[in-house]
């Protein structure tokens, strides 16, 4: 029986493949009909459909090198500001007919990725790429606006610092200066005293021979006292203009690094830290149920091959009967 079975498939698929050998003109003429419908149906479907335009746009953001800022606390500050709602409004306040065409919960979304410095978004139409791009460049002038105002801040502390510093160098050398000048004073009052007891003795001891001994030491340690006081005179004198010279010093190697100081600040801001650079848009056309239509051509052909195998042994059977 089993033999039997074997027997009967091998003459049903001989038949088979005679049959297909017998009408492959009509199977073959009737696949090619049957794919060129297919194709116009295809083409008819696609040229009808008008699908979806999906429009993108990339923005680059550009972060000066070696500014002094890290790049990455810079996008991170615009993307909080982008998603604030307070610099939406105020942008929205600036841009009244632009606004109509980007709303708020829209806005929140665009994104600068890190890695790359980049925008990435869809827009519907002209009018919304252009909000979203002004917004995107108010947004980045506001951040670079703190940057400037932190830098003024920053300039005034130090401008401050220095100032104290000074100040505080004044005073201690107007203190040296003061004590000096006492000293002077007391000196000056020592050798008033001195020159009067010298004229004393010389109006009425004109001879110094004459002196007792007692009034004669103390004369001659009058006499020495007076030069004594008037050397040290000038040697606080000496240390005064010394205080002075460098004090004057001190405050113009200050004004000098304050001054290179600031100007490598400006030097790091003479470009923006942070803008907006290349925009880059573009359109694509996306068909609906476009996988469909891409298998729409095989599976019809394959479908009617089958179609036309089945027809035609079914015919064949029936051609069979009809001799019998």
């Amino acid at each position: 029986m089993n033999n039997i079975a074997e027997h009967q498939k091998d003459l049903d698929l001989i038949d088979l493949v005679q049959m297909f050998i017998k009408n492959k003109r009509m199977i073959t003429s009737i696949t090619i009909i049957l794919t060129l419908i297919c194709l116009g149906l295809v083409y008819f479907v696609v040229s009808n459909n008008k699908g979806n335009i999906q429009r993108n746009s990339t923005i680059n953001i550009l972060v000066e090198d070696d500014a002094g800022y890290d790049s990455k606390i810079l996008l991170e500050d615009l993307n909080n500001r982008i998603s604030s709602a307070i610099n939406y409004e105020k942008w929205r306040n600036k841009n009244q007919d632009l606004s109509k065409f980007l709303s708020q919960k829209s806005a929140s979304t665009l994104l600068v990725i890190s890695k790359t410095q980049t925008i990435n978004f869809n827009y519907s139409s002209e009018q919304n790429l252009d909000a979203k791009i002004s917004y995107i460049s108010y947004t980045t002038e506001i951040v670079l606006k703190q940057i400037l105002f932190d830098f003024s801040k920053q300039i005034k502390e130090i401008k401050k610092k220095n100032i104290d510093e000074i100040n505080e160098e004044k005073r201690r050398a107007l203190k040296s200066i003061n004590h000096y000048k006492n000293k002077i004073l007391e000196l000056n009052y020592d050798i008033e005293v001195a020159k009067f007891k010298s004229s004393f003795f010389a109006k009425y001891n004109t001879n110094i021979a004459e002196l007792d001994g007692n009034i004669f030491l103390s004369l001659m340690n009058n006499e020495s006292n007076l030069l004594k006081n008037k050397n040290e005179i000038a040697l606080f004198k000496n240390k005064i203009d010394e205080v002075k010279y460098q004090l004057e010093t001190l405050i113009k190697e200050k004004e000098s690094k304050l001054e290179i100081e600031i100007k490598d600040q400006k030097t790091q801001l003479q470009g923006k830290i942070i803008s907006i650079g290349q925009v880059t848009s573009n359109e694509e056309l996306v068909l609906s149920n476009k996988d469909f239509l891409y298998l729409l051509v095989p599976l019809t052909a394959v479908l009617s091959l089958i179609f036309l195998l089945v027809f035609c042994f079914f015919r064949e059977e029936y051609n069979k009967s009809l001799t019998k």
